[in-house]
């Protein structure tokens, strides 16, 4: 089952336990969903960035980036 229709799940049934509309609760889940992605991401750039034998490379300078820029985004 992909991630979407997980999300679209879970804000039915919330909808049904809750007062919040149909639309308040998939924003909400689909901002975790996001925040979710970007932490596996996050973790995808640190593995590869750990994994790079040259620290000085210009592809473990752009690994370096991208976490520095999603830890930020995710603060």
């Amino acid at each position: 089952m992909n991630n979407a229709v997980q999300v679209f799940e879970k804000v039915e049934y919330t909808e049904i336990v809750s007062d919040k509309s149909f639309f308040e609760v998939l924003k909400e889940e689909w901002e975790l969903y996001e925040i979710d992605q970007k932490k596996e991401e996050l973790l995808e750039y640190k593995k590869a960035y750990e994994e790079e034998p040259d620290k000085n490379s210009f592809n473990a300078q752009m690994i370096e980036t991208f976490i520095y820029l999603i830890e930020e985004e995710l603060k």
